[in-house]
């Protein structure tokens, strides 16, 4: 398989959680409503960027843009799973805004490929992602919810456990352009792949009638 067609499987593998999503909207009560908002944002994102790189060859404006507003949606999904403090929270959103502004305000402009935002986006998700699946283990999840809220810690985890390796590398490599970063790159996209499977299938595992608690939570 050619590298463009990875590329372009692991670009429209997001309509398979987002179809399930439309196909089971009845069952998803307001907890998972980030999710959904980033799986639409998502296919938008996926959609300008192929606009944008066919017509004018550089998309970093809106995927800059888009790492933003994946952060902040993340972010508040985890605040619906009800593992984390809002503050907390509250006080890892405005970070990340400053980060980013800093990253693509002051220090680069916004039509650049700036890695240092997705560095600590990154980061700060995989740490996340670890304290709510151990706070969801301990008990702070409604069991029949459990099951789908850590299928979504495992995605976020692994996602972008590997997405701050390959920043980083690319980052410090003295040949970020190498067969061996190109091949890192497509691994992400295979990655990628498999995470909006797993968001797919911690679709399909969500109840039939969620509680009345977590749906208006």
């Amino acid at each position: 398989m050619r590298d463009f067609d990875i590329l372009l499987v692991s670009a429209c593998s997001i309509l398979l959680p987002l179809i399930a999503a439309a196909g089971r909207y009845r069952r998803l009560s307001y907890r998972y409503a980030p999710l959904v908002i980033l799986l639409l944002a998502g296919t938008v994102n996926e959609l300008i960027s192929y606009a944008a790189a066919h017509w004018w060859h550089n998309n970093q404006v809106n995927a800059n843009c888009y790492t933003l507003i994946e952060y902040l949606l993340l972010l508040w999904q985890l605040l619906r799973m009800q593992a984390q403090e809002k503050m907390t929270l509250t006080v890892a959103a405005f970070a990340g805004l400053i980060i980013w502004l800093t990253d693509n305000v002051w220090l680069h402009g916004i039509d650049q490929a700036n890695v240092w935002f997705r560095i600590s986006a990154s980061l700060i998700m995989v740490y996340f992602s670890i304290d709510t699946a151990t706070q969801l283990l301990l008990g702070n999840s409604t069991p029949v919810l459990q099951k789908t809220d850590l299928a979504l810690c495992l995605a976020f985890f692994v996602y972008h456990t590997y997405r701050s390796f390959i920043l980083l590398f690319s980052f410090f490599a003295s040949h970020p352009f190498s067969v061996v970063s190109r091949h890192l790159w497509l691994a992400l996209a295979v990655i990628n792949i498999l995470i909006h499977i797993t968001y797919t299938i911690a679709i399909l595992w969500i109840p039939k009638q969620p509680s009345t608690s977590n749906r208006y939570s």
